[in-house]
């Protein structure tokens, strides 16, 4: 899950590094990209918490069928104990992340490497229009069953050359995303906002990319 998320961000980073596109605004892109989505719960008992020296941690959570691991920023780790309660709903969203776009002898690579094993889609679309306002221009094509995506112009260097009716091909992958709306501890919820849960969550990956990217050169060696 971990992977699949790490993807999506990579999709959502590109658009505000790029796009200029403020954090509120990141969830506003990703509902262009997404295929389904349906409604979840998951019910347990706290098994373990693991806990780090400044305080983050994360909870193992058994379930009927398997078991799960909550990120402690949803939760108050200091309150929590072996066998209490949480009941988490939210949505699950299949959401298609862009590696490529192909259109009239252009090839824009978002992903040069597609990792191996996961489900790859090509959508057949049209250029229906692009949408130029005060503070943004947004390519808009549309696919064979009639679905919308939009992609920030700042992201295709080459888009003054495009025009409506051109046939493009939208690379990607599939990646399934499940996002917590609410957390039921021991009877007492607490709702959760998805946005914000967005952009906790950048904000970790952003906090924690420079010792990744030193920990795969290292390993690389």
């Amino acid at each position: 899950m971990k992977r699949y998320f790490a993807l999506v961000l990579i999709a959502i980073v590109t658009v505000i590094s790029l796009g200029s596109v403020r954090p509120f605004q990141m969830q506003d892109y990703l509902k262009d990209f997404i295929l389904d989505k349906t409604p979840y719960e998951i019910s347990g008992t706290v098994k373990e918490i693991v806990v780090g020296p400044r305080g983050s941690g994360y909870v193992i959570l058994t379930t009927e069928a398997t078991e799960v691991k909550l990120p402690g920023m949803l939760l108050n780790l200091s309150t929590l104990k072996v066998g209490t309660k949480i009941d988490i709903k939210g949505t699950r969203y299949i959401v298609l992340v862009p590696t490529s776009l192909e259109t009239d002898g252009y090839k824009l690579m978002f992903r040069r490497n597609v990792p191996q094993g996961v489900e790859t889609v090509a959508v057949n679309a049209t250029i229906k229009s692009i949408e130029i306002t005060k503070t943004a221009v947004n390519i808009v094509i549309v696919d064979e069953s009639k679905k919308e995506y939009r992609l920030p112009a700042a992201v295709v260097p080459f888009w003054k050359n495009l025009k409506e009716g051109m046939k493009v091909t939208l690379n990607g992958v599939k990646r399934t995303v499940e996002v917590k709306e609410s957390i039921t501890v021991d009877g007492k919820t607490y709702k959760l906002e998805p946005r914000a849960y967005l952009i906790q969550r950048f904000a970790l990956a952003k906090q924690h990319a420079p010792r990744l990217m030193m920990m795969r050169k290292i390993f690389r060696r």
